[in-house]
């Protein structure tokens, strides 16, 4: 018996082995520049299949140096590379285990079988074959490495099998929308992909396209939103029979044009201010969630399109999922990941109302999900945003909860904080989530940054973990001074410029890749601009004293640091940096006059200011003198502004001694999307015991209440004549709440700057 079970081991060994040696044998594809090998496709292929077939003979010539020739026919000794669209030879394989967009590569006696359901799959098997098995690299729209060889010994292919987690994979960079980027890393990014892939009808926050307020709000005012007892133009009123009968002629209208496109997005504008009419108050209250009337409202608009897809949004006020409403079969929902923290994996927050909670309801109604998610500071573009340690585990989340389509969002110009890098990680990972990450950024580094690899991974590895090691988040629109302890802090910021300086050092004598390593110079010189100005008083601020005054003047560090960030975003970018705004020379001009006019000097830096109603913990600046300290504040309100909340400030400031004074000047911010108002009035009062005040001043706001763009708004007061005091008293009246145009039933805020006493 044991003689027996040893001969049948040795025999089932020797078969094992006879089979790895056929099927895993390596294949010469190329030997001293010469190739045995020949193209099969079939004998009518598709246009597609016609294109794959060119893709790998083009790129091969540039390999090898030569044209490998292509036949329908096959013949004696040669070897084939096979093409089969929409079929398998291979009898034990069945090609449904495909999709539309996957592939198998076989290798067979070592011929190589690409075997697809159409063309666009072989397409893509053609670019995975060059990438993984030949060494071709797909970096960038400028970065395309193609490797020039004499031989080819393929060793590591014996059945490759891979569909796509996502169906649909486009990425809101600049490179993912080059066409020959976007074909080589198997994405649906360009304008030609998109259709192709049945999205080129309207793509998101449509309702207004298809019923335009400027043409209907007048004379149907019913037809849109009904906000604190008024109708607004933000959203529609999906209650309404016309608002459904309008769209769907509009949307009829509309198909005709683009007839192949399939999916057409009927989705909610990009704010808040959802209908409360009593008609979709009561869906929603039902549904305990506006997502209740836009889903019923949806449903209705599919039900007349059977044969297309109707695409909606679940984002912000709509990204809960509706308690008994069911999406129909030809409903897609564009599920959005905005108010996520960035820091943290999604997964790692599961608390009710979290993206985790909703994400999963969703997956229990609909298998119909494509996922928009960000992955960028929208209002700071070209900050670092190390981000790179949840790109892997989100994708997975999606994937695991069945999401079938997505959507990654960056910044689609030209330059930006290291786009390049994250549209590649995004671009491999869509594909496969269960990619090495670490492989990733490695190969992309060295082949994008060349000798300047291990200092760009030094940098993103030391800013990653300054990030985690803090433990706050990292969200989309949040100003660089918020990490201005953690890993923007000026510390952390001067150690980058250290080490990004070695990366420049080391490809000094490469143009192409010392530019590349600017652009990451230059996230650094965005940082520390940003965050420098916030550091009041601090070693790191961007003034110092200035003996000759007893003042502050600007650092000429500072100086410096502007002047070369502008300079290089002239020659190389960025081209913008916030999302809709904010072009380099703007930049410059309000960076420039910031640095020349934020000191102020008056006569109550320095002093005393209290507070009848102190201002809120979530905006307090500086502190309690943050008012009086002769600093002025930025654009951004979340950082050197004092905010109150529905109330109005009541500010006695205590100059020390009687003074002669003839003016106060308070600026104001202006933010209506923010809830921000500037006030109603403000009231000056003097004295000279704390007692007794007499008003010397008083100012309407002629403006208050309206709709104006954001701006910062300063008041100058000035007395009707020169007084003497020692106190001054300042009452700021709220607008209390919010105009009714806004849409919100709630209080406005007022942010208050720097109280200029003279």
């Amino acid at each position: 018996m044991l003689n027996f079970n040893r001969k049948f081991f040795f025999l089932f060994f020797f078969v094992l082995l006879i089979n790895y040696n056929v099927h895993s044998q390596n294949i010469p594809l190329l030997v001293n520049g010469q190739s045995d090998y020949v193209i099969h496709l079939p004998s009518k292929p598709s246009s597609q299949c016609s294109k794959a077939v060119d893709e790998l003979r083009i790129y091969l010539k540039k390999i090898t140096g030569i044209q490998f020739p292509c036949s329908d026919k096959f013949f004696n000794k040669a070897k084939y590379i096979v093409f089969e669209d929409g079929y398998c030879s291979d009898s034990s394989f069945n090609i449904n285990q495909l999709n539309k967009d996957g592939f198998r590569i076989k290798n067979n006696n070592a011929s190589i079988f690409i075997s697809a359901l159409d063309g666009k799959g072989l397409l893509n098997a053609v670019y995975t074959f060059l990438e993984k098995y030949i060494g071709c690299r797909y970096y960038s729209a400028d970065e395309i490495y193609i490797p020039k060889k004499n031989n080819i010994l393929i060793s590591n292919l014996t059945e490759d099998i891979q569909n796509p987690q996502f169906t649909f994979r486009t990425i809101h960079y600049y490179n993912a929308y080059q066409p020959e980027y976007a074909k080589l890393n198997k994405l649906n990014s360009s304008n030609e992909d998109r259709i192709s892939s049945d999205w080129g009808g309207l793509w998101v926050h449509t309702m207004h396209k298809l019923l335009p307020p400027e043409k209907y709000f007048n004379i149907h005012p019913e037809y849109f939103a009904l906000r604190n007892g008024i109708r607004v133009a933000d959203q529609l009123c999906l209650s309404n029979p016309d608002v459904l009968n309008i769209t769907v002629a509009a949307l009829r209208d509309y198909m005709k044009k683009i007839p192949n496109a399939r999916y057409w997005s009927v989705s909610q504008m990009d704010n808040f201010n959802y209908c409360e009419c009593d008609d979709c108050r009561l869906i929603d209250s039902i549904e305990e969630s506006p997502s209740g009337s836009i889903i019923n409202f949806v449903n209705q608009v599919a039900a007349n399109f059977p044969d297309k897809m109707i695409s909606t949004l679940a984002y912000q006020y709509s990204r809960k999922a509706p308690k008994t409403l069911i999406p129909a079969e030809n409903v897609n929902i564009m599920l959005c990941t905005i108010e996520s923290d960035r820091n943290k994996p999604i997964a790692e927050n599961y608390e009710t109302g979290s993206f985790y909670d909703d994400l999963s309801y969703w997956s229990l109604i609909s298998r119909n999900i494509i996922i928009w998610d960000y992955v960028t500071n929208f209002s700071h573009l070209v900050c670092p945003f190390p981000n790179y340690h949840v790109l892997q585990p989100n994708i997975q989340l999606f994937a695991n909860y069945g999401a079938t389509m997505i959507f990654e969002q960056g910044y689609a110009g030209k330059s930006g904080e290291m786009n390049e890098l994250r549209c590649y990680l995004l671009a491999k990972l869509i594909w496969n989530p269960t990619e090495n990450m670490d492989s990733l950024i490695t190969d992309f580094l060295f082949g994008y940054y060349g000798k300047a690899a291990p200092f760009i991974r030094q940098y993103i590895d030391l800013s990653t973990s300054e990030l985690l090691k803090s433990d706050k988040p990292l969200t989309l629109y949040e100003p660089p001074a918020l990490h201005a302890d953690d890993y923007l802090s000026a510390e952390n910021l001067d150690k980058y410029f250290e080490i990004l300086k070695l990366a420049a050092e080391a490809v000094k004598d490469d143009t192409i890749q010392r530019n590349r390593v600017e652009m990451v110079l230059q996230s650094i010189r965005y940082a520390w601009l940003e965050v420098c100005k916030y550091q009041i008083y601090a070693d790191s601020w961007v003034f110092e004293k200035n003996p000759e005054t007893n003042g502050f003047r600007i650092k000429p560090k500072a100086n410096e640091i502007l002047e070369t960030f502008y300079k290089t975003a002239k020659k190389y970018g960025p081209s913008i940096l916030h999302e809709i705004n904010n072009p380099p020379d703007e930049y410059y001009r309000k960076t420039s006059d910031y640095f020349n006019n934020a000191i102020v000097n008056h006569k109550a830096v320095g002093k005393k200011i209290s507070f009848e109603k102190q201002f809120s913990r979530a905006y307090k600046a500086n502190g309690q003198n943050s008012l009086i300290d002769g600093i002025k504040g930025t654009s951004d309100y979340q950082v050197l502004w004092q905010g109150w909340f529905g109330d109005y400030i009541n500010a006695t400031i205590d100059l020390d001694s009687t003074e002669n004074l003839s003016s106060v000047q308070i600026s104001f911010v202006d933010d209506n999307q923010a809830w921000i108002m500037p006030p109603q009035s403000v009231e000056i009062k003097l004295s000279d015991d704390n007692v007794t005040y007499n008003t010397v001043a008083s100012y309407i706001n002629p403006d208050a209440g309206k709709k104006q763009d954001r701006q910062i708004v300063t008041f100058n007061i000035p007395f009707e004549k020169n007084a003497n005091a020692r106190y001054v008293n300042v009452k700021i009246k709220n607008i209390g709440k919010m105009p009714a145009w806004r849409g919100v039933n709630d209080n406005a805020w007022l942010f208050v700057d720097e109280i200029v006493v003279r």
